[in-house]
């Protein structure tokens, strides 16, 4: 009697483990099912597979005229880079445990609206790009990988960088400034200016003219957008993170300054030396550049200064 006790105990022992055991991962099912499914079966992957496939292809008339201005507006050029920086950012956060199976379906959702919404054209294509991914990383990453490339996502939003009302709103101003500048520093070096076209005449074969282009707009939002990304990489406060990203638009601004400056100054030394005047077109570029490397350097320069005090203190 006393082993069948025993062995009775035992059996319950085993038998009760084994049923908590079974309401436990029943509990965790549902939980996993009633909105974070642990894995995405063969036959589900695939149709969110073919519904990726299905948004490039609905989104390809607004992706060429994306492209069309990219590649025919200037200012606006450098909103290629933003894309691959998005996509580099995102696989920067990449982690297994980030990127697990755990999806949701309101990604399936998002994925869906961006669909519809890109068909009747209602959004912009940069609206519907963060949509659209973010739905993508919803259904294989889950909120989880969406909160970790959340900064990445928002970035698509701006792949026209410039928006044409902003452009309207801001060239007119820069250029009344940049040109007023350039007058009282010809005034200064005593380079004679000519015409209310604002148009710098020092001879008959010899000028300059301060086109939208010379505004330092589209060196501002460069600058600003690097910051941007820069302070990401480097997990900066808020307040510090916008503060940097609006000392490098102003930063920006200041040395386009100085770049109508020197080119002034360029062809002071060029009315004293005709053979100069041939090359003003690229001297321009060249100062622009040789500022805008400065520029730059100074910008990724400022986080590892910033980092090495605090280590120091």
């Amino acid at each position: 009697m006393l082993k069948c006790c025993e062995v009775s105990q035992a059996q319950m022992s085993v038998w009760s483990e084994g049923t908590m055991n079974v309401v436990s991962n029943k509990h965790v099912s549902a939980v996993s099912l009633d909105g974070n499914p642990d894995s995405l079966t063969r036959w589900t992957a695939g149709i969110a597979v073919l519904l990726v496939i299905a948004g490039l292809v609905t989104f390809s008339y607004l992706l060429q005229q994306l492209w069309n201005t990219w590649i025919n507006d200037d200012l606006r050029s450098f909103g290629m880079l933003i894309p691959p920086t998005s996509l580099c950012l995102a696989l920067y956060e990449w982690k297994p445990e980030t990127w697990g199976t755990r999806g949701t379906w309101w990604g399936l959702t998002l994925i869906v609206a961006a669909l519809l919404l890109g068909t009747l054209m209602y959004m912009s294509i940069g609206l519907l790009l963060f949509v659209y991914f973010s739905g993508v990383v919803l259904l294989f990453g889950g909120t989880r990988a969406w909160r970790a490339t959340r900064f990445p996502l928002l970035l698509l939003v701006f792949v026209n960088p410039i928006p044409h009302f902003f452009g309207f709103l801001v060239d007119g101003p820069l250029q009344a400034i940049g040109a007023r500048t350039a007058r009282a520093f010809a005034h200064l070096i005593n380079v004679p200016v000519t015409g209310s076209a604002l148009k710098l005449m020092f001879s008959s074969n010899l000028g300059i003219f301060i086109a939208p282009g010379c505004d330092g707009l589209r060196g501002a939002a460069t600058m600003g957008y690097m910051a941007l990304v820069v302070g990401y990489i480097w997990k900066m406060p808020a307040l510090r993170w916008v503060t940097y990203t609006v000392g490098a638009v102003a930063l920006a601004y200041v040395f386009n300054l100085i770049r109508l400056c020197a080119v002034i100054g360029y062809y002071w030394f060029a009315l004293r030396l005709p053979v100069l005047g041939q090359y003003g077109t690229q001297i321009d570029y060249v100062i622009g550049g040789l500022l805008f490397t400065c520029a730059a350097v100074f910008l990724f320069g400022i986080p590892r200064l910033a980092k090495r005090e605090c280590v120091q203190n």
